[in-house]
């Protein structure tokens, strides 16, 4: 997975970020 925002991101980035934060 790229590191969040260096791209536009898509559902799963989102979904996955905020599992990362649980």
């Amino acid at each position: 997975v790229q590191k969040f925002g260096l791209r536009f991101p898509t559902a799963s980035d989102a979904h996955s970020f905020l599992i990362s934060l649980k």
